[in-house]
């Protein structure tokens, strides 16, 4: 009797076509994280070199101390980052969620310097254009890296894609009870973010003020004052200016900037108190 011949399974599926947005997702963390990673460690090593090379009578420990420790933060964020990047390629469920909440922060603070640096009329022309454009620039970057890894094809990917829900499934959501809502928590980020916020406007609203003055003009407490003649004492500008009642004007972008944290904190109390958990009731036996 002949024998069949025997038929040959294959040992595995064949692995799946990535989408196009979902590799310049990766590739843009991949590089992201590996341009933040190189700036702060570039950023430590300037500025230990800095402390290093202090003149005579000139410490300067505590910023090179706080410098390089936020150079450290910035590297550990950008290895993340990188990280983040490879897992999306290699097709990690969480990477492209990893990435997002890091730079949150960057656009944060780029948004926030941005508006500073727009409001901010006492700059040569030349460094106003400089430093609008490096903010702007990395605030673009960012959310562009930031609308890749939430990308429909990128989360298909990585199979972290919900289907909207139909009509039906809605309105049965919407039917559900809801939990309790988060009430005095609601109300403590509220007022946390007023006093905050109202600290921060009425810090920088113009009138007749104390200041520090040194040389004729206004400095603050950290800035380092040099006395040319007389005692040529070095220091702290806190301990060698003086003090005036002087009139300052108004800061705009620290108003504006104020504000921004009074209506974030009023945006965040309506949305815990206008949701709550939606909990599954039994239905009749």
């Amino acid at each position: 009797m002949a024998r069949l011949p025997a038929m040959t399974m294959p040992s595995s599926l064949p692995p799946r076509r990535r989408p196009g947005l979902a590799t310049a997702a990766g590739l843009a963390g991949l590089l992201y994280g590996l341009a933040v990673t190189a700036t702060g460690v570039l950023g430590a090593v300037r500025l230990a070199l800095w402390t290093a090379g202090a003149p005579e009578g000139e410490n300067r420990a505590l910023f090179g101390v706080v410098g390089v420790a936020i150079s450290v933060l910035i590297t550990v964020m950008g290895i993340a980052v990188t990280r983040g990047g490879a897992g999306i390629l290699r097709g990690s469920a969480h990477s492209a969620s990893l990435v997002k909440a890091l730079l949150v922060v960057p656009v944060g603070l780029c948004a926030v310097a941005l508006s500073n640096s727009l409001f901010d009329t006492g700059t040569p022309r030349e460094e106003w254009w400089a430093r609008t454009a490096g903010f702007g620039g990395v605030l673009l970057v960012s959310l562009a890296v930031i609308l890749l890894c939430g990308a429909r094809p990128t989360r298909q990917w990585l199979g972290t894609y919900t289907p909207p829900p139909s009509r039906a499934e809605r309105a049965a959501a919407a039917a559900r009870p809801r939990g309790p809502r988060p009430v005095a928590f609601a109300l403590s980020f509220l007022v946390g973010g007023l006093l905050l916020g109202g600290f921060v406007i009425v810090q920088n609203l113009g009138g007749e003020k104390e200041v520090l003055v040194f040389g004729g003009g206004i400095v603050q407490p950290n800035d380092r004052c040099r006395e040319i003649g007389g005692q040529g004492r070095v220091g702290d500008c806190s301990d060698i200016a003086t003090t005036e009642t002087r009139h300052v004007a108004t800061d705009t972008a620290g108003v504006v900037t104020g504000s921004f944290i009074v209506a974030f904190a009023a945006g965040v109390c309506l949305l815990l108190l206008s949701g709550g958990r939606s909990r599954t009731t039994p239905g009749p036996s």
